[in-house]
Order: C-alpha cells, then sequence, then structure tokens
C-alpha cells in the first residue's frame, strides 16, 4: 500500500532484530512507517468503532491492538493472555462485521465488530492510522478532538471514568484510565488508577505490552513499588527491554549508577538501537 514494497519480515529486521523480543509496540511501527516509508502517522488512544468505519470509508486502514488467548501454555498457570496486533480495511455495516488483515488468521478475515471492540479495550482502544504526509488535513477532520493528542487522552479518561463507575471491578477500565493520566503527565492519579488494576489482577504479560505503571511509580517516586513491577515483568520476560530500561531507572533512584549502567547496556543488547535506553546510558558518560 502507498507504494510500500516490504513485508512482515522486513519491517520486524529493523523494529524486531532479535526473536528473543517478545514485543514490538504501536509507536516503533509508526516510527518505521515515518522513517522508511516516507509516510506520516497518528497514533492516539480511545478509538471507537465509529471513528474506525470514517476512516475506512475515507480509504485509511487501521492497525489496532487488541487481546488474544495463545494456543498453548508457556509455563504452569498460564492465562495465556497476550497482544495482537489487526490492520482493519473494510466494514459491512449491515453484518457488523470489520475486515481484518491478520498475521495469525490470514487475509480478508471477517470479525464480529463488537466482539472485536470488546478486545481492543485492554489497550485503551489505541489505534494507529498511516498516510501521506499531504493528506495531514484531511485526516485531522476525521479524528476530530482527537487530532490533539491531548484531546484523545481526556476524552479517553472520560471514558475509562464512565466505565470504572460502572463496574469497580473493570481492570482494563482502571488500567486505560492510569495510562490517559500518564499521557496527560498526571503521575499521581495514574498510579491510584493502576493500583485498582493491580488489586483486581493484572494479566500475567500486561506488563510486557504496556509500560505506563513503570512510568507512573518512577515519576511518583514510588521505588519499591517499581521494583515490584520490574520483578513481575521480568518473571514472565526476563529479557523485557523495557523492564530492564526501568530496571535501571530505578538502580537511578538508588544511586546505584554502576548497575543502572549495567541494567541499560542489557536493555540495548535485548534491543539494539533501544533509544530511551541509549539516551539513558548517554546521560551517564
Amino acid at each position: 500500500m502507498y507504494g510500500w514494497k516490504g513485508d512482515q519480515q522486513t519491517v520486524a529486521a529493523v523494529i524486531k532484530p532479535k526473536d528473543l523480543d517478545k514485543n514490538v509496540n504501536v509507536e516503533e511501527l509508526a516510527s518505521y512507517a515515518q522513517s522508511a516509508a516516507g509516510l506520516a502517522a497518528a497514533v492516539r488512544v480511545g478509538g471507537t468503532l465509529d471513528l474506525l468505519q470514517r476512516l475506512i470509508a475515507a480509504g485509511y486502514p487501521v492497525i489496532i491492538e487488541r487481546d488474544f488467548t495463545l494456543e498453548k501454555s508457556f509455563w504452569p498457570g498460564d492465562d495465556r493472555w497476550s497482544s495482537h496486533f489487526v490492520l482493519i480495511t473494510g466494514y459491512d455495516q449491515s453484518a457488523g462485521t470489520l475486515t481484518t488483515q491478520d498475521a495469525y488468521y490470514g487475509p480478508d478475515v471477517e470479525v464480529d465488530a463488537e466482539q472485536l471492540v470488546r478486545s481492543w479495550k485492554a489497550f485503551n482502544y489505541v489505534y494507529m492510522v498511516l498516510y501521506p504526509t499531504a493528506d495531514a488535513g484531511k485526516v485531522a477532520a476525521l479524528l476530530g478532538d482527537g487530532w490533539s493528542e491531548e484531546k484523545a487522552y481526556q476524552t479517553a479518561v472520560t471514558t475509562a471514568l464512565q466505565q470504572t463507575q460502572a463496574d469497580r471491578t473493570d481492570l482494563y477500565a482502571w488500567f486505560n484510565l492510569g495510562s490517559c493520566y500518564v499521557g496527560l503527565g498526571q503521575y499521581e492519579s495514574a498510579w491510584l488508577a493502576f493500583n485498582e488494576a493491580r488489586k483486581i489482577g493484572l494479566p500475567q504479560r500486561m506488563l510486557r505490552y504496556q509500560f505506563g505503571p513503570f512510568e507512573a511509580a518512577y515519576a511518583s517516586g514510588r521505588a519499591q513499588d517499581l521494583q515490584e513491577l520490574v520483578n513481575y515483568a521480568m518473571k514472565t520476560t526476563p529479557n523485557s527491554e523495557e523492564a530492564l530500561f526501568w530496571q535501571g531507572k530505578l538502580y537511578l533512584m538508588e544511586k546505584q549508577p554502576a548497575f543502572a549502567r549495567k541494567s541499560f547496556l542489557e536493555a540495548l543488547s535485548a534491543r539494539p538501537g533501544y533509544a530511551q535506553a541509549q539516551s539513558a546510558l548517554n546521560s551517564l558518560q
């Protein structure tokens, strides 16, 4: 599409050069599209089915991140919860379906729209739209207030608050609320929301894919909580570059720069070119 000739392996060679890297986040995909394909990218939270349909009708396919159940367990008691990206290219409003291009299930898969939206909730209804830079005005008009990242977070806060009020045990609503507050720089509020989600119980791999709790704990000075989060993440993903990065930040909180340096180097070994770890390492020179 848009004249680009690569495939999944082309992208993976750059943003996931090591097979042991278990996660690619949507920001990495956006960065690749901008640098390698010369496209613009809008990554926002708080997407809706109506917005997906508007974008698709205007000719802009949308990538979303949803939850996914693995076919097999990898350890005793594995909840098999995972993340999965889906490209949405069409819809049938009368049938209530979306057409997806899925690396796991194949091309042109028709899925129930409401069911997909429910599984999208686990990732704060995040979406990515790629478009030629000349189309920025068109995409901005389609996104409306969501064109502003701040307003997108604010709208998503309202949604998450409504969901937590409707069901105080709604794990994803609490987690999404925390993620939105991180996006708005409101770290104390973020931590309180994340803590509610933790009380309910996070999926075992949640911190392999989403890192707001680390940032909230660090920014609000909660060293012990940050240590618990790092331990939790590394239990399922020992080579997680993000967990290693936050372990390094924890060591800096504890005035242990030598250990921090080691953690940042390990993060870079797990994910060569990892910008956050490289920047943190450079600051120690």
